[in-house]
């Protein structure tokens, strides 16, 4: 019995010490995660406009703020008509953050962002997408050259 009750002490103070690690890796894991999505769709929506040779809008629809929804589509992707090439929500967890930097690094207004056919962004745009969960928080960065980058 005492050896059971040292095994229970032991593996109590095992879970005390753990249980934080895990949730921190939980929440760098969701948010690289949420970035790669973003990146990736970003990516795809930039590719579109090329194959298509028409402009392509790229959209973070934040109606739900809980699960935000990423989307690619033909000019106004608020607009229940118009064709989503792409659609998806973002992580459970993450939210998207608002960001104080100047230039590229400002949020996108209303974000979203357009892609010419030559895959550069509409009307030399750039801007951030702020992503966050907890306390951590990365930057998907859409340059006037059409450079997308994750920080």
């Amino acid at each position: 019995m005492v050896e059971l009750a040292m095994i229970l002490a032991i593996l109590g103070i095992v879970a005390a010490v753990a249980i934080p690690s895990i949730t921190s890796w939980r929440e760098s894991f969701a948010l690289r995660n949420a970035s790669q999505e973003v990146f990736a769709t970003l990516m795809q929506a930039k590719t579109e406009a090329m194959r298509r040779n028409r402009v392509v809008n790229f959209n973070i629809d934040t109606a739900n703020p809980a699960r935000p929804k990423i989307q690619i589509c033909f000019r106004d992707c608020t607009a229940p008509a118009n064709f989503k090439i792409k659609q998806s929500l973002l992580t459970d967890g993450v939210r998207l953050a608002s960001g104080n930097a100047l230039d590229c690094q400002a949020p996108l207004v209303n974000n979203s962002i357009s892609f010419n056919a030559k895959s550069l962004p509409q009307g030399g745009l750039c801007g951030s997408i702020y992503l966050a969960i907890g306390q951590r928080q990365a930057r998907v960065e859409i340059g006037r050259t059409g450079i997308i980058s994750i920080h």
